[in-house]
This record gives structure tokens, sequence and C-alpha cells, in this order.
């Protein structure tokens, strides 16, 4: 089983990159969030969906989005409508390639925080290509805002190995007394 799950990571990997040119080819504002930029930024762990913040006004611009995507994956299934966790609205999608499913949640920067984080975004280079990643401080105010047993363990990690690098101050403005 442990071979599957490294073949899936490779794919899911390739999925990431196919997106991310994507989106940078058509002009789009984002940052990879969620467990994959945990993973780059602070340790590797498993995750099965790959997070984009993105700027995308509506329904229309994430039809444009599902039309672009239609255009590298063998099928494209988005939910109907979207979730909404903590004032967050995320557009998910399945996308379908070689037979395998891949699900992509695509976080709407609509509020002051979110959009100031894709300004925020660092680049790094990873397996060949360029991905825009939201910073360190920005992964942690977002873990902060879920009730996720993993959302939490992942800010204690940070808190753990980066309390001396994190920019306290930010962090802080961001969620006024929480922490």
């Amino acid at each position: 089983a442990k071979g599957k799950d490294v073949g899936k990571a490779v794919k899911l990997i390739r999925v990431l990159k196919e997106v991310t040119e994507i989106l940078r080819k058509k002009g789009y504002s984002f940052a990879v969030a969620g467990g994959l930029a945990y993973s780059a930024l602070v340790k590797p762990r498993t995750t099965v969906d790959i997070d984009f913040l993105i700027l995308l006004e509506g329904k229309k611009d994430f039809e444009q989005l599902e039309q672009e995507l239609a255009q590298i994956f063998d099928d494209v299934l988005p939910h109907p409508k979207p979730m909404v966790f903590n004032q967050t609205e995320i557009w998910r999608v399945v996308v379908i390639k070689e037979d395998e499913e891949f699900v992509l949640d695509f976080l709407l920067a609509k509020t002051p925080f979110h959009k100031e984080a894709l300004k925020r975004c660092i680049e790094i280079e990873f397996e060949h290509t360029i991905l825009p990643i939201l910073s360190l401080e920005d992964i942690f105010i977002m873990k902060s805002i879920s009730d996720r047993p993993q959302d939490k363990l992942d800010m204690e990690e940070i808190k753990e190995n980066y309390a001396h690098e994190l920019d306290w101050a930010y962090i802080k403005r961001h969620l006024g007394g929480q922490r």
C-alpha cells in the first residue's frame, strides 16, 4: 500500500504543477495553501487535496476556470455550490486524469486578509516549477481560523519550530485576541 501512496503523491504533484501552470498562464492571482503549503514550508505530511487561495469574483469566474481546467484534465466535476467555512468560500472541483481523481479546493480571496495574504505570498522552486505559496504567517492564520484537529497540530508544529521567525504583530493584527 505504501508504494501506491507514493505513486498517488507523485501524481498529486504533477496535478499541482499542471494547475499552477494554467493559473499562471491565464493571469490569475493565486497561491498554494493548505497541506501542500505546510509541507513545503514546515515539514512534509500527507494530504489528499490541493488548496489554492485565488482571486475570483464568483460563480462566473469559477465557471471560466472550470473550462480552462477541462483543457488539461479528462473530466472536471465541480460541486454544485461552494462550501463556506468561517467566512471562507471554497469552490471544490474533482478532476480526473488517467482514471485517478484529484480534489482541488479554490478558496476565494474575498476578505481583506485573504487579499493581503495573496500579496505576501512567496515563490519557491518545487519539482522544477515556481510555486506561489502562502507565507508561514498566513498559513498559521488560516489554520487558526479552522477547527480541524490536523490544523491545530500544524499550528503547534509551526509555533514549536518557527516561533522566532514569525511576524507575531502581523498575526495578532489578523487574529485579534486568538492564539
